[in-house]
């Protein structure tokens, strides 16, 4: 089975400019691709596989740079196919609902409550995961994540009707 058949997210080829989140040199990183699931970042650095990193992703015109967490899943070194540089799923565009309630100011149980009516009208996926690094007996329940379904959304407004507004300016133009 090739790479590109074990993957479930399409990979976009993109370079974004990567700082490591509390790093001390001045040097960064480029992404060579990105996902849904996740992006490679090209990096001579040392790291291993299940090292929590914090990226910070930018490029010119972003107004705020977009900072995200992963573990290193895979890395690649100098010399194999490509360059040398990690592996690194993070969670964007799958908010818990947790994240979701912290945004809009409402209880988890209010924000789980209407994420999962959008599940239902079937706006939103819902997908259950454990945390990267959490497995085994003790490891918890899995989080409920949502993502943005694929569906194509048509709105329709109500046609205008500009002569019966003509006739309620008229009618309130009369009694003045």
């Amino acid at each position: 089975m090739s790479e590109d058949e074990k993957r479930r997210d399409t990979r976009e080829p993109v370079t974004l400019f990567v700082e490591y989140e509390g790093a001390d040199d001045l040097v960064g990183d480029f992404t060579e691709n990105l996902s849904s699931g996740g992006t490679f970042v090209a990096t001579n650095r040392e790291l291993p596989v299940g090292t929590r990193v914090h990226l910070v992703l930018s490029f010119p015109g972003l107004l705020e740079p977009i900072s995200v967490e992963g573990t290193v899943r895979w890395t690649r070194t100098e010399g194999e196919e490509g360059e040398a540089g990690a592996g690194v799923p993070v969670g964007w565009g799958r908010p818990p609902a947790a994240a979701v309630a912290e945004t809009f100011d409402l209880p988890p149980n209010g924000a789980r409550h209407h994420l999962d009516k959008l599940v239902d009208h079937g706006l939103l996926v819902a997908t259950f995961a454990r945390p990267d690094g959490r497995g085994g007996p003790g490891a918890g329940r899995p989080a409920k994540h949502y993502s943005r379904a694929d569906t194509e959304l048509e709105i329709s407004v109500p046609a205008r009707d500009y002569q019966l507004v003509a006739a309620v300016l008229a009618t309130d133009t009369q009694a003045q």
